[in-house]
């Protein structure tokens, strides 16, 4: 398979979060002195917020006095069991996909070749080679969410549907005024303020009246309940 030409930027971020920290142990990480963590932590940073929202991330002056390290080594508690199984499925991949694709492909070539032995088996063979999709799946742990992967198309690709989910809920959220976040008066709800004096969620506004009527005029609500009571026996 050749390789593609991406952007020396782009492999360099591939080293460092690979070679540089996920194929690191953690005990090779604990004996990172304070200066060689806070490199590496704020290189990884560098790359692992990419494209993750960035208002409010902690700058070096948040951290000041932060023990980096022990950051480092959380962030590789999270990532490392997702890249293992990611690594295992790479290498299943290319060690046993592959080779069976191509040798599929090779002895198709060959049936097919008039001045091939293998000819003359032409029509006791099945030559159309159809390449089913390989996907492994990944599983991220802590959570529900699955992510799928495959390497068909010759490069990494993810059907991350539920991961695309909790992104998009995060990006609906952000910016957000917080003063459009209040509670129903009557079942304590959250309810998005959408018109000035809206104060109950929908059904609430009519249960609310009500519990205000039976508390200012108990005798006169109880009197109604009952007429109303036989009336629909009467209806019965």
């Amino acid at each position: 398979m050749r390789a593609m030409n991406y952007p020396s930027g782009f492999r360099q971020d591939l080293k460092l979060l690979v070679e540089d920290f996920l194929e690191k142990k953690d005990s090779e990480l604990y004996q990172l002195n304070r200066n060689e963590a806070a490199d590496l932590y704020w290189k990884l940073d560098g790359v692992l917020q990419k494209n993750t929202l960035q208002e409010g991330q902690p700058d070096a002056q948040d951290l000041a006095g932060t023990d980096l390290g022990k950051i480092l080594i959380e962030w590789h508690q999270i990532l490392f069991p997702i890249w293992r199984r990611f690594r295992k499925a790479l290498f299943d991949f290319k060690d046993k996909v592959l080779p069976d694709r191509a040798s599929h492909v090779t002895m198709v070539k060959e049936v097919e070749d008039p001045s091939s032995p293998m000819h003359e088996y032409q029509e006791l063979m099945s030559t159309a080679y159809s390449s089913a999709d390989k996907f492994y799946e990944l599983k991220v742990r802590g959570t529900a969410f699955n992510v799928t992967l495959t390497f068909d198309t010759g490069k990494v690709s993810f059907l991350r549907k539920d991961l695309n989910i909790v992104n998009g809920f995060l990006d609906t959220l952000r910016n957000a005024p917080i003063d459009l976040f209040s509670r129903c008066k009557h079942c304590k709800k959250v309810i998005i303020v959408t018109r000035e004096g809206k104060s109950y969620c929908k059904g609430c506004a009519a249960k609310a009246r009500q519990k205000e009527m039976w508390e200012k005029d108990p005798e006169g609500c109880r009197e109604r309940e009952k007429k109303r009571y036989r009336e629909k026996r009467r209806g019965e």
